[in-house]
C-alpha cells in the first residue's frame, strides 16, 4: 500500500507541474501560429514509391497515393463527373496508424431485390407453367426482373468495404482506401508502408509537438478545401478536450518507465 501511495503521489505532482508550465505555451502556439511546416517544393523522385492506384469505373472514382520519404503520403483523388481533381499532401506523423474498418451495405437495396426476385420468379411460374397464360403476367414478370437487376446494381454501388485513417488526436478521416483492391497482396503490402510511416513520424515526438503539429496539418488542409471550416473547428475543439488526458498518459506512462519500483507491486 505504502509503494502504492508512493508511485500515485509522485505522478500527481509531475501531472500538476506540467500541467503549469507546458500547457499555456502549447495553447499559445496552436492558437496563434499561422505558418505551416517547411516543405521542400521541389521533389527527390528517388524518395516516391511507386503509386498505389486503386480505380473503380463503377462508382466513377480514381484514387492514386503515393509514399514520399517514408514520411508524405500524396493523394490524388478523382470523381469522373467532376472536371478537376485534388491533389494534395498528408504528413503520416499526425494519423493514427491503427486504421478504421467501415463496411456499409445499402439493406433497402438488399430487401428491395430479394422481394422482386421472388415475384420475378412467382410470375415467371405463373406464366409458363401454364397456370396462367396472360401476356400481363409475361410483361409483369420481365419488369421485375429489371428492378431486381436495377437493385442489385444500386446495391453493389452504395457498398462499401474501405480503411479509414483517421487523424491521432482528433479522429478526422483523412485517408480512405477500398479493401483488397487492385489485390490483397499490392494492398496489405501499401497498407504495411503506409502505417510504417506513420509510426516513423512519430519518433522523437512528444505530445506538445503533436498537438501543434496536428492543428497545423488540418488547418493547412482546411486552408487548401479539403475539410471544411465545421470539421476543423470541431477537431480543434477535440483536441483541446483531450489535452489533458493525452499529457497525464504520457507523463504516467514516462513516471512509470523512469520508476520500475513503482511496479512492484
Amino acid at each position: 500500500m505504502d509503494k502504492i501511495k508512493t508511485r500515485m503521489s509522485m505522478i500527481d505532482s509531475i501531472i500538476r507541474r506540467e500541467r503549469v508550465t507546458e500547457v499555456s505555451p502549447v495553447d499559445h502556439v496552436v492558437m496563434s501560429a499561422d505558418n505551416y511546416e517547411a516543405f521542400e517544393e521541389k521533389l527527390d523522385p528517388r524518395q516516391l514509391q511507386p503509386a498505389f492506384i486503386q480505380d473503380d469505373w463503377l462508382k466513377g472514382r480514381f484514387r492514386k497515393y503515393e509514399i514520399y520519404n517514408k514520411h508524405y503520403l500524396f493523394q490524388t483523388i478523382k470523381h469522373y463527373r467532376d472536371k478537376e481533381c485534388k491533389t494534395y499532401r498528408l504528413n503520416l506523423a499526425w494519423l493514427d496508424p491503427k486504421p478504421e474498418t467501415v463496411e456499409i451495405i445499402a439493406w433497402r437495396w438488399v430487401s428491395t431485390a430479394l422481394a422482386t426476385a421472388v415475384w420475378a420468379l412467382l410470375l415467371f411460374y405463373m406464366a409458363y407453367s401454364g397456370a396462367d397464360k396472360d401476356e400481363y403476367v409475361a410483361s409483369a414478370t420481365i419488369l421485375m426482373g429489371t428492378v431486381t437487376v436495377i437493385a442489385l446494381c444500386l446495391l453493389l454501388y452504395s457498398r462499401e468495404n474501405k480503411l479509414v485513417f483517421n487523424s491521432y488526436l482528433s479522429n478526422v478521416p483523412l485517408i480512405e482506401i477500398d479493401r483488397n483492391k487492385p489485390d490483397k497482396a499490392t494492398f496489405d503490402n501499401f497498407v504495411h508502408d503506409l502505417r510504417n510511416g506513420i509510426y516513423a513520424g512519430w519518433q522523437h515526438k512528444d505530445i506538445q509537438q503533436m498537438l501543434v503539429g496536428e492543428i497545423r496539418e488540418l488547418r493547412r488542409l482546411r486552408d487548401i478545401g479539403i475539410i471544411s471550416e465545421a470539421t476543423y473547428l470541431n477537431a480543434r475543439s477535440a483536441i483541446f478536450n483531450h489535452r489533458e488526458y493525452q499529457i497525464k498518459s504520457s507523463l504516467v506512462d514516462e513516471a512509470l518507465e523512469n520508476d520500475k519500483d513503482c511496479l512492484l507491486l
